[in-house]
Parts: C-alpha cells; structure tokens; sequence
C-alpha cells in the first residue's frame, strides 16, 4: 500500500530548492540583522564542516606506534 512517492518527491525537491532561495537571499543581504543572525547559527552546524577531537587518557595526545619496517618502505625523502 505504497503512496505517491514520485509527485511527494517532486514536492520536496521543490520546497528545498524555493528554501534555498530564500536563505540565499537573506545572507546575500547587506548587514546583520538578528533574523540573518538566528539563521547562520541555525545553519552553522549542519552547513559548516565538522571538527572532531579526538584524545587519549586524561585528554592526553594519542600516541600512535608503527614498526619502523612500515616507516622506512614509506618515507618519501
């Protein structure tokens, strides 16, 4: 009992493009208004890549140990 995926693809399709437009149109504004504000950081954090911070034990720097085999046949000076 499947539904009308093509036409709710299509709509989707649509309201994304028309949203981008739009959110286009307000960064493209001149100065920072608070609704050009409260969008950036609504966008921020799904537009912006993302940083990982990885650490070891107490925050410490992980500590990596590679057989000096693998680094020799890798070194490219």
């Amino acid at each position: 009992m499947a539904g009308p995926i093509k036409p709710d693809m299509d709509l989707g399709r649509e309201v994304r493009r028309l949203t981008l437009k739009q959110i286009r149109k307000i960064l493209l504004e001149e100065g920072m208004g608070k609704f050009k504000e409260s969008v950036i950081l609504k966008l921020a954090s799904t537009v912006l890549p993302r940083i990982n911070e990885h650490s070891g034990e107490d925050g410490k720097a992980i500590i990596i140990q590679v057989a000096k085999e693998i680094v020799d046949k890798n070194q490219t000076n």
